[in-house]
């Protein structure tokens, strides 16, 4: 649910995720070590629930990534692809709007760092750069950055905390218009996998997603 400065509620679903494909290295559940070949898909919808629950737009997402993590560093390089296409709901009510081919095929690379806390990795610093090497609407480059706190506890059905900062800086935007986002919350990890469920919020200042 998301609730926008001018008053109108939104629903922002989201489906999607990473996997790997094939690598090699020490594969633990904690602190791999190693290189491996990702791909990354998802759809990321926006539905107005006060006007028939109508589709106005959705992001489709696709990409190939070279993963890898050494100690405390990891990086990414690879692809994707992003088009954004506008509802036929949305389209068939606003006659008159006017629709952009927003379409980005791009190269990206990005690097993070866990920091030591007490000995354990529990925050991170990363950033990551992208240039769209075809692009029929906007810019090519585009930054983000950020921090992430994430103790590395196992404690069952007690859980701990979480929060994170994020800023995204794109050209297209004439780099004055930074996204902002803050989320913050509860998570559970898996003593198996050091999967993540996590239950938050989320505030968002910038440029529509």
């Amino acid at each position: 649910w998301l609730k926008e400065r001018n008053g109108k509620l939104k629903w922002e679903p989201k489906l999607g995720g990473g996997v790997g494909v094939m690598g090699f290295g020490a594969f633990t559940a904690v602190n791999p070590n190693g290189w491996q070949l990702d791909l990354e898909g998802g759809a990321q919808a926006r539905v107005l629930p006060n006007v028939e629950s109508d589709l106005e737009a959705v992001d489709f997402r696709i990409g190939v990534l070279v993963t890898n993590r050494f100690g405390l560093w990891a990086s990414k390089t690879g692809y994707y692809h992003l088009s954004a296409h506008i509802g036929d709901e949305f389209l068939i009510k606003n006659s008159g709007f006017t629709r952009l081919n927003y379409v980005r095929d791009a190269l990206v690379f990005g690097v993070s760092r866990d920091i030591l806390w007490k000995g354990s990795p529990d925050f991170r610093l990363y950033a990551e750069s992208a240039y769209a090497v075809n692009h029929e609407f906007g810019k090519p480059w585009e930054f983000q950055t950020g921090v992430e706190y994430s103790p590395l506890i196992f404690n069952g059905l007690r859980g701990s905390p979480f929060w994170a900062v994020n800023g995204s800086f794109r050209e297209d935007r004439s780099w004055d218009a930074a996204g902002i986002n803050i989320t913050a919350g509860w998570q559970w990890r898996s003593p198996a996998t050091n999967q993540r469920f996590r239950v938050g919020v989320q505030y968002y200042s910038g440029d529509s997603l």
